[in-house]
């Protein structure tokens, strides 16, 4: 990747990051109140179910290891 694209990104997040007061409390109480004036949909994942894992694993779970001639 160019660099000089990282460079850019790295200038706009610490100007961001100064604009709201250098603090990750600035960060939060920004993105809280950009969620809160949003129309664009967000993704409550409070809400979503919480996967489960099997109780017994798999019989299988990959091919057996593969042998290689020896040189």
């Amino acid at each position: 990747m160019n660099d000089e694209v990282i460079e850019e990104l790295w200038r706009i997040r610490r100007e961001y990051y100064q604009e709201v007061g250098g603090t990750l409390e600035g960060l939060f109480a920004d993105l809280e109140r950009r969620e809160k004036t949003t129309t664009a949909r967000l993704v409550d994942r409070s809400k979503m179910p919480i996967a489960t894992v099997p109780a017994k694993p798999a019989d299988k779970v990959a091919e057996p290891a593969a042998t290689y001639p020896e040189k």
